[in-house]
C-alpha cells in the first residue's frame, strides 16, 4: 500500500511590527533592533517569525538589560496577533525594567600576607552598575592577583546586601573574601613522550622559572604556546 501527501506550505509569516513598554534603558530604537534586525527595519522589508525565535530574541533583550545592571527585570506580558491574509505578526510586550543596581561600597577582605590582595575598601567601583559581568571581572582580578603570587588553589567568595532600595536604584553593599589557600613554589620541569623535539625549545616555550611560585597562569600561557608545536 502507498499514501501520497499533498502538503501546502502557506503564507511565510513574518514581523509586521514590535511594540515593547516599559523599558527606559535603552533607545527605542536599539530595542527594535532585537527583533528586527537594521536592514530589514530601515528597507522596508521584514524578517520571518516563529514563536521560538521570538523568545530568544526576548531573551536576549532582557539579558541586555541585566548588563545594565536591571537585575529584577521581568516579562510581565506579550501577544501575539497575525494577520489570517497576510500571516505578518504584529508583537506587544511589558516589560519591568526594575531599578538599577548599583554598587554603593566594595569591600575587600584577605587574611593571607603575600597573596597580593590587601583588605580594604576599593572607592573606585562606588556608582558602577552591579551586573553579573561586573561581579566575574572583579572576582578573576582577585583571583588572578593570588594567582601570580603562588597561591593555585586560590578561590574568591562574594557577598552583597541592599544598603539602600527605591523603586529607581537599589545601592549594594559588595564583599570579596580572597580563600588564598597554601602557597606553592614550582617544582622540577621535565618533559615526557616527545623525544623529537629539542628539550631547550620545550623551555623556552614554556618560560617558568624552576624553584618560583608557581603561577597557574603562566604554567596554562607556557601550555598554549606548547600546543602551538603540535604537541
Amino acid at each position: 500500500e502507498s499514501a501520497e501527501l499533498l502538503v501546502e506550505p502557506g503564507l511565510k509569516s513574518e514581523y509586521a511590527s514590535v511594540e515593547v513598554k516599559g523599558v527606559t534603558a535603552i533607545e527605542s530604537e536599539r530595542v527594535q533592533r532585537f527583533f528586527i534586525p537594521e536592514g530589514f527595519l530601515f528597507g522596508g522589508r521584514s524578517t520571518v517569525y516563529t514563536a521560538a525565535n521570538l523568545e530568544r530574541r526576548t531573551n536576549r533583550l532582557l539579558q541586555a538589560l541585566e548588563g545594565e545592571g536591571y537585575r529584577a527585570v521581568r516579562l510581565v506580558n506579550q501577544s501575539v496577533e497575525i494577520d489570517e491574509a497576510t500571516a505578518r505578526a504584529d508583537i506587544r510586550m511589558e516589560i519591568d525594567q526594575g531599578p538599577i543596581y548599583r554598587v554603593r561600597s566594595l569591600k575587600i577582605e584577605s587574611s593571607t600576607e603575600g597573596a597580593g590582595v590587601a583588605s580594604e575598601m576599593d572607592t573606585s567601583q562606588e556608582g558602577v552598575a552591579f551586573t553579573a559581568e561586573w561581579e566575574r571581572s572583579y572576582r578573576v582580578k582577585i583571583r588572578n592577583e593570588a594567582y601570580r603570587n603562588g597561591y593555585p588553589d586560590a578561590k574568591v567568595r562574594m557577598s552583597a546586601e541592599p544598603q539602600e532600595r527605591d523603586s529607581r536604584e537599589v545601592a549594594m553593599a559588595v564583599t570579596f573574601e580572597l580563600l588564598a589557600g597554601e602557597r606553592v613554589r614550582l617544582g622540577e620541569v621535565s618533559f615526557r613522550g616527545d623525544p623529537d623535539t629539542s628539550t631547550s625549545v620545550l623551555y623556552r616555550k614554556l618560560d617558568v622559572d624552576e624553584s618560583t611560585w608557581l603561577n597557574p597562569l603562566e604554567v596554562n600561557s607556557g601550555q598554549r604556546e606548547l600546543m602551538g608545536l603540535g604537541i
